[in-house]
Formats: structure tokens, sequence, C-alpha cells
């Protein structure tokens, strides 16, 4: 996609980003049952992913590329599925939703929207067709992507398939897969991927027909480190409180999942450092004490003992925004 944000043409122009406050925004508000503008987003995103913090609900993620008319859910195999008015817009400075839809806007719940701004130096968001034989798919990062997550989008059948660059520990990333609708451990596989690492202009599907079915159609969300803004990256868990993560900023965000057959779990500083919502299922918030992570100027610091988090000598790959 052609990147329209003024830090993002800065940035893609060799002139350096201009930085803002944070590139992703928790935006926590409570259902109307009406038409409900949420502000504060400090930029227009180009993705909104939207949870009811307190209702068993579907996730919401809409983004432009797509258009908003449809939205996905991360915790299901579900291709698009139609908004209705439950969604209205992607505004300036945030977004607005209607109706009393309990995707959205109940009056009886509460909820968070996760925006989130395209930008060449670290997020990209593309389409792809398929056509069930190996293929590159350009996309407009500056430098290789270093976790991305498909979805086909014109079927109901498949899961959504994560490729980062620390599965594996590290060794040859580009053969395994964990999938953002499943607490299921990385799986070894050289059709979804081809097998081929990521470069600054391509990133590789193989025939699996979950990332390149002939006729399929395909969405894709890239992500890359860049240095006080994003960081793709691993940590190792200890059982016990006070480990320590750097990512050189301090997280607004943290997306995360053990490899050994964790829940994923999403944290973010709005909404306080035991809550926790999994991106693979419809329950509610989870605030449990075990769950403690506590960001500091430089990364963050997980305390809980949770093994969603931090299991003894288990990796955990994860996604941090500023």
């Amino acid at each position: 996609m052609a990147f329209s944000s003024t830090r993002a043409m800065m940035g893609a122009a060799g002139g350096g980003a201009v930085v803002p406050s944070s590139y992703l925004d928790a935006l926590l508000y409570a259902g109307t049952d009406s038409s409900n503008a949420r502000t504060g987003a400090g930029d227009q995103p180009d993705l909104v992913w939207i949870k009811a913090r307190d209702g068993t609900d579907a996730h919401v993620i809409i983004d432009d590329v797509r258009g908003i008319s449809n939205y996905l859910s991360s915790n299901s195999t579900n291709g698009e599925l139609a908004i209705g008015s439950a969604f209205t817009s992607i505004d300036s400075d945030g977004f607005t939703v209607a109706t009393n839809s309990g995707l959205t806007n109940d009056s009886n719940k509460d909820y968070v929207g996760w925006c989130l701004k395209e930008d060449p130096d670290m997020f990209d968001i593309l389409t792809y067709s398929g056509n069930g034989s190996n293929q590159t798919i350009a996309h407009s990062l500056n430098t290789a992507p270093e976790m991305y997550i498909v979805k086909r989008i014109d079927s109901g059948s498949e899961s959504w398939f994560v490729y980062h660059k620390d599965l594996n520990g590290g060794t040859t990333p580009e053969d395994y897969y964990i999938r953002l609708n499943s607490s299921g451990s990385e799986v070894n596989s050289a059709t979804h991927w081809n097998s081929t690492a990521p470069t600054s202009n391509f990133f590789s599907v193989g025939q699996a027909g979950s990332t390149n079915s002939s006729g399929g159609t395909y969405v894709a969300y890239l992500f890359t480190s860049f240095a006080g803004a994003c960081k793709v990256g691993v940590y190792t868990g200890t059982g016990s409180s006070g480990n320590s993560v750097s990512t050189g900023f301090r997280p607004r965000f943290i997306m995360l999942k053990g490899v050994s057959g964790d829940d994923w779990q999403i944290w973010d500083s709005q909404r306080g450092n035991t809550s926790l919502i999994d991106p693979s299922s419809i329950s509610t918030e989870n605030t449990s004490a075990s769950n403690e992570i506590v960001d500091s100027a430089s990364g963050f610091t997980v305390n809980g003992w949770s093994g969603n988090i931090n299991s003894s000598s288990v990796d955990y790959v994860y996604v941090a925004f500023s």
C-alpha cells in the first residue's frame, strides 16, 4: 500500500521518520448503543482492532486496505464478514462505531480499540491472490519483515498463520509457523513460506492452501523492528518475577506467545499491568495478578508467573510498539 502519513512519507524518502508520542494507541471506551466517535489515536489509523473487555464477543479487525465494510476475527477461521452499522468510519484521530452491537458498542460493555498506522519502517498491510504454486509477494517495508500474519479472507476454513524470525530458536524460522487463532506449538512446515526467508522487497509463500491456494484472496500484516518505535523479538521465561526484556523504548502494546503451546496474550499500558486479552479467544479480559507485566523506559519486566507469559525455559515471541 502507498503510505500517506507525514512520518511515513519522510521515512520512505530517507529523511528520517517524524517520531510521534506513540505508534500504536489503545483507546478505551464504554459502549453507548448509539454513534460513538473515539478519538486520541494521534493520527488516522490504517488498522483498528476492537474487543469487548467484559464480554465474550469476537475480536473485530478492520483495515483500510480491505475496506471498512468487512471485519475479520482473530479468534476464528471465518473469512471476511459484513460489519454492517457496527463500525462507521476510520477517522483522522480514531474511529466511529454505531448501533448497539455487542461487537463494538453495547451500552453494557467496555471496549478497547487498538489503532495502528502503516509506516514503511515498521508496519505494512497488503492483500494478494494465491496461485497454488510457490510465489513471492511484494511488500512496502524499507527492510525485510521480521513477523507477518497471513489470513485467507474469502474462505471460512483457514487459520491465521504467523511467521516470526525467532521461531525454532531463530534458526530457519521460514520453515515454521504458529497460528494466531490457536494456542498450539510452533509447527515445522516447508510449504507455508516455501522455506524462504523474507527480503527487503518480498516475502514468500509455498503451496499450502492456507497461505497460497489458487484463486484464494489473502491479507497480510507485516512487522519489522524500528529503533524507538517497534520491536520484534523473543524472551525466555524464568518462572519468577523480575524477568527483564529490552526493547529500547517504553512499550505501549505487546502481543506475545509461548512457542511451546501457550495462549497468545495482548498487553497494553492503558488497561493496567495485570490485564491481558487473548486474541485467539472470545474470553473476557483476564486480570489475574499472575499476568503482571510492567513497562519501563527501555522495555518491560515480566513479574507474573502465568505459563502464558513466563514459564521457565520457554521462549516467548513478541511484537511491541511504543
